[in-house]
């Protein structure tokens, strides 16, 4: 009984704390391995190339619980299992993935029409 009760609360633990965590450029996701063991990882949104989420069964589709798969562009994929609210962690990283990506695109855009700019400049300078 009490070794059931320990690895119920290791359990609880485990699935607790393992996170994915949204930030302006990137998911940083923390695993919990154990008492002694963590693990942390930075994926840029630039890398990921979907992400999917799966609910199964009459309770998890009852009370919103399934898992959440990150696939990277390095073919590596990420599960957080049980998550509470899949869809909604897929629309979250869908939408921080989209903004960063339209911000990334106007510094692009930006930055080439600068280097444009100084050619064209730098062209009229020296053909006089």
């Amino acid at each position: 009984m009490l070794l059931a009760a320990i690895r119920l609360f290791h359990d609880f633990i485990d699935w607790h704390s393992d996170v994915w965590l949204f930030t302006n450029m990137s998911i940083i996701i923390i695993e919990w391995h154990g008492i002694f063991s963590n693990t942390s990882q930075r994926i840029g949104y630039e890398d990921i190339e979907g992400v999917a989420f799966v609910i199964k069964g009459f309770f998890g589709a009852v009370m919103k619980y399934g898992d959440a798969t990150l696939k990277v562009i390095s073919g590596s994929h990420v599960v957080l299992k049980n998550a509470k609210s899949p869809k909604k962690i897929e629309l979250a990283l869908m939408r921080h993935q989209g903004s960063y990506l339209s911000k990334r695109e106007m510094a692009d855009a930006g930055s080439l029409k600068q280097m444009l700019s100084q050619m064209v400049a730098h062209h009229i300078r020296n053909k006089k």
